[in-house]
């Protein structure tokens, strides 16, 4: 991953088999490491990007997040004046995404949670993801 296409609070996780779920806290493109708050060491720890993955974004983790499922293969969001439909899966596990307000209409092809982070706060819309 590159520093340039993470924000503070996007989850990612520690590659490999234990994967474990991160949340970003400070980025710095200087070093190539990202720092994230750890509860079991009680602070703040240092991760090289190198040393992280995305994660990819599931039904599971659309439905832990408020997504109501309409069908086999639509989710959708509302918050306010937006209503966000996720179409759900497409080839290559992508999800086709799509937000409308009477403000502004937003459509991409997304593949991981930290796009859906960036997404939405695009949008200005208020939601937690998650995991």
């Amino acid at each position: 991953m590159k520093a340039t296409e993470l924000m503070i609070g996007n989850w990612v996780k520690i590659k490999g088999d234990y994967g474990k779920p991160l949340k970003i806290t400070t980025i710095d493109d200087t070093y190539n490491s990202i720092n994230y708050f750890d509860g079991d060491a009680e602070g703040e720890l240092t991760l090289q990007l190198n040393e992280i993955e995305p994660i990819p974004l599931t039904n599971e983790i659309l439905e832990k997040s408020g997504f109501s499922c309409k069908g086999h293969d639509h989710y959708h969001f509302e918050w306010r004046d937006y209503y966000v439909l996720a179409a759900y899966p497409r080839l290559g596990g992508s999800t086709e995404i799509f937000f409308q307000s009477y403000k502004m209409k937003y459509r991409g092809v997304i593949r991981f949670v930290h796009q859906l982070q960036q997404a939405l706060m695009f949008c200005e819309i208020e939601k937690e993801i998650v995991l």
